[in-house]
């Protein structure tokens, strides 16, 4: 979900690290690490009702690749626990589900050269039941053309 800036600001602060590596035949094949960062403040809209994160975090799980070319490869998966919303009058509800994401960095830069986000995630009240859903995938061209298509009946509104 769009919340990744935040955890894609960490993961390329690795990528400097990183460069040294590349070149160098598997020697950052199984860089790894974890972060967990608050979901407080993240918006979701739903049959026109704001829902907002009151609670919760996401872990994000990255696995780090220095390719022969000296680019590297972020791939990774964020999910939520236990992830709180609140509507207007007080109401809450939970936000299940994961997103994945692979990311290709200009080791010398930090910038993204290409990538994709996949998010899949469900909204639930507190009994259970399924209030809506929030697909998005985002794809960045090597020329900087950003694809962006949300689809499932509830907005991401996390830029």
């Amino acid at each position: 979900m769009n919340l990744l800036p935040r955890a894609l600001a960490t993961a390329a602060a690795a990528i400097p690290m990183l460069a040294g590596l590349a070149g160098t035949a598997g020697a950052a094949d199984n860089t790894a690490y974890a972060q967990t960062v608050p979901i407080a403040g993240a918006s979701f809209t739903c049959a026109g009702t704001a829902l907002t994160a009151v609670d919760g975090t996401i872990t994000f799980a990255y696995h780090l690749t220095a390719a022969a070319d000296g680019s590297v490869r972020d791939n990774g998966r964020g999910t939520p626990h236990h992830a709180t919303l609140a509507d207007p009058s007080g109401n809450l509800y939970r936000l299940v589900g994961a997103f994945s994401f692979t990311d290709t960095y200009d080791p010398a830069t930090g910038a993204i050269i290409a990538g994709i986000d996949s998010d899949q995630f469900a909204i639930v009240n507190a009994a259970g039941g399924l209030v809506g859903r929030v697909g998005v995938l985002e794809h960045l061209d090597r020329d900087g053309t950003l694809r962006d298509v949300q689809f499932g009946t509830c907005t991401d509104n996390n830029d």
